[in-house]
């Protein structure tokens, strides 16, 4: 779903094993990991670093 410059992901696992069962099982239903998109991903990775 886009909301404007974001973009959210719901997931339900219906069947089998899928890779989320893990995190699931021992954290519960909540965010599973947050995405960003940069440009010049080595310069921002170098600022973070320098942080």
């Amino acid at each position: 779903m886009k909301t404007g410059a974001s973009e959210i992901e719901l997931i339900q696992p219906l069947k089998g094993r899928p890779p989320y069962t893990e995190f699931l099982d021992l954290h519960g239903e909540g965010v599973h990991h947050l995405a960003y998109v940069v440009e010049g991903i080595d310069q921002y990775l170098e600022s973070l670093r320098a942080r």
